[in-house]
């Protein structure tokens, strides 16, 4: 067990731990029942062969016949119940302890999951967490049992014979230093176990949804993926049963002394026997009572082998748990008036943070190098226009869709700032940010869950008369009428049950019920056909009617009517003005709207 994870680790632990101590209290109580027992019953056994067989006595073989099964039957109740509330404490526990990887994990910046595979993440809080559940039973409740049985074998040894009781534990010396060594070994091969099932999980997830089945039928190659499925497989295959191997000598280790330790009570024991110093019923239960000290000690020489792998998955948890939020609410926000009107960029400069400063390592593909970042945006400024709209144009790669993302605070600036009415967004809270601006992408995303409660991601205690009120102003009428179960139909992994067209609206109708003061259109419209265009841009006009829109968009004919077009290049701000003074003084927007025209 490597020693420095163990002292950052187990504290943090035990302080997680505090809401379960009484449930805790309860576990190592009654595991300490269960290690008596097992103590109890070669002692029951001593009086039962030297008290009752040797002197035919049938009422005493009696007495302590129903005794050793009086123990035995406790013992086994408190082994069983001990299994049962472990088992609860460490469900109730990994449960908690997910949903607070879920609460972080909703805190954690944009950069994050643009860099992390969502199967990366979906292997830390499932598999890895349920891995540490292990190290509760492990740390809390079996070291206090093993102790007990441990102190009380070796007092009712000694009080029958010291020396074989010494020699016995004489003969577990040889286990520590094979012992350390499988301890080192296993936390190493646990760590190496824990990333095999993180790349596994990463390239099925990609690859078991619609988007990946539909990039599978359209280009096959289907050896090729089953190539890099074997391949990360294989790894995973090799580093559990490089795990299960180091286990496997340990026992062989662990065995082998235990045999030797009843066989040397046996022979020295059995020799006493001979010379009258101890009884049969003695040596039967010094044999029994090794057992029972080799089970403790064991368990105890081995707690580093046992709690390497759980130490490793605490250790990958509490990394994403650490993980800052670089995009958070301030200390002291300021209160944001509502209703808001103006989007102000003070001198913008941005580059995309760097592959490390995105999310920890051990998320992250061990192939990716990090690159400088170049500037995605340089010194721009600008305000929008109050109850306008704002368009921005540029070729791909301009900027245009980082310029989108800061006003949203999806990320900071790196330089200069964006002001929400004259308000830095750093300064106020994100609920407030979120109420005030609002952002329909150029890639609509929906759950595998019914069309009301993807519109409801927007406005939780929206009614169905506001919900169906807002797919007609979405042009989402006909769509409505032809589900099988209106609101209540699910949209299928990722929204395919829909056209893109169709979900472009959908995202559409979601921002419209949100009712932002601000709306951000990122390509809001580039999956509909003109006609359709055409409809919705009528009626975002009277659903968005004296609020802010700023406009991001390729086919330029949406936007001839703009209050004011910005036009980027190359992460800079080139030209601004009308539709009408850029195509006679914009050198680039002239360029970029004669490419537009059929």
């Amino acid at each position: 067990m490597d020693s420095g994870v163990a002292r950052a680790v187990l504290p943090r632990l035990a302080r997680d731990l505090r809401p379960y101590r009484r449930s805790l209290v309860g576990y190592c109580c009654i595991l300490i029942i269960a290690a008596c027992s097992g103590v109890a019953a070669p002692l029951v056994t001593r009086r039962l062969i030297d008290h009752g067989l040797r002197t035919h006595s049938a009422s005493t073989v009696l007495i302590y016949g129903i005794v050793l099964m009086v123990v035995g039957v406790i013992g086994a109740v408190a082994s069983a119940s001990a299994t049962a509330w472990g088992m609860i404490v460490g469900t109730r526990m990994v449960l908690d302890l997910r949903t607070r990887l879920y609460e972080h994990l909703q805190t954690l910046p944009f950069a994050f999951y643009t860099r992390v595979p969502a199967g990366a993440l979906q292997s830390r809080i499932s598999v890895e967490v349920y891995e540490a559940q292990d190290l509760v039973k492990l740390v809390f409740g079996a070291p206090a049992a093993n102790s007990v049985a441990l102190i009380a074998a070796v007092a009712a040894m000694a009080t029958i014979s010291p020396l074989v009781t010494a020699i016995a534990l004489a003969a577990a010396i040889p286990l520590l230093p094979p012992l350390r060594w499988c301890g080192r070994r296993v936390h190493a091969l646990a760590r190496a176990q824990a990333q095999a099932n993180r790349d596994v999980s990463a390239y099925l997830a990609e690859r078991l949804n619609v988007g990946g089945a539909l990039l599978r039928l359209l280009f096959g190659h289907r050896e090729q993926d089953l190539a890099g499925v074997r391949e990360r497989m294989d790894r995973t295959y090799e580093a559990t049963a490089a795990r299960n191997l180091t286990f496997a000598r340990s026992a062989v280790v662990l065995g082998s002394f235990s045999a030797i330790g009843v066989g040397v009570v046996y022979l020295v024991g059995g020799w006493r026997t001979t010379t009258g110093s101890l009884t049969v019923g003695s040596v039967v239960a010094l044999a029994g009572l090794v057992a029972v000290l080799y089970s403790p000690m064991v368990s105890l020489a081995t707690s580093g082998i046992n709690i390497g792998g759980g130490l490793v998955a605490f250790e990958r948890v509490y990394e994403l748990l650490d993980f800052p939020s670089v995009v958070g609410d301030p200390v002291r926000p300021i209160p944001l008036a509502r209703p808001t009107s103006t989007i102000e960029f003070r001198s913008v400069s941005f580059r995309y943070p760097g592959f490390y400063e995105s999310a920890p390592a051990s998320l992250l593909d061990n192939s990716a190098d990090e690159v400088a970042a170049r500037w995605a945006l340089q010194d721009v400024s600008f305000a929008t226009v109050a109850g306008g709209t704002t368009a921005i144009v540029g070729a791909t790669g301009a900027g245009k869709s980082t310029v989108a993302s800061l006003i949203c605070r999806l990320y900071d600036p790196t330089e200069g700032g964006v002001y929400l009415d004259g308000i830095d967004l750093r300064r106020l809270s994100l609920s407030d940010l979120h109420a005030a601006v609002g952002m329909v992408t150029q890639d609509a995303h929906l759950l595998n869950d019914t069309l009301a409660a993807n519109l409801r991601l927007a406005a939780p205690e929206a009614s169905d008369a506001e919900l169906r009120a807002t797919c007609a102003q979405a042009a989402l009428t006909d769509v409505l009428d032809r589900m099988p179960d209106g609101l209540n139909t699910i949209m299928g992994d990722r929204g395919y049950r829909l056209s893109g067209g169709e979900r472009q609206r959908v995202a559409l109708a979601r921002v419209l019920l949100a009712g932002p003061d601000i709306i951000v259109l990122d390509e809001a419209t580039a999956h509909l056909d003109t006609e359709t265009e055409q409809a919705i841009t009528a009626a975002l006009r009277v659903g968005l009617e004296a609020r802010t829109r700023i406009v991001i968009a390729h086919r330029l004919s949406t936007i001839l009517h703009a209050d004011q077009i910005l036009v980027l290049d190359d992460g800079r701000l080139i030209e601004r003005g009308t539709h009408e003074s850029l195509l006679k003084h914009g050198t680039r927007y002239r360029r970029l709207y004669m490419a537009s025209v059929p």
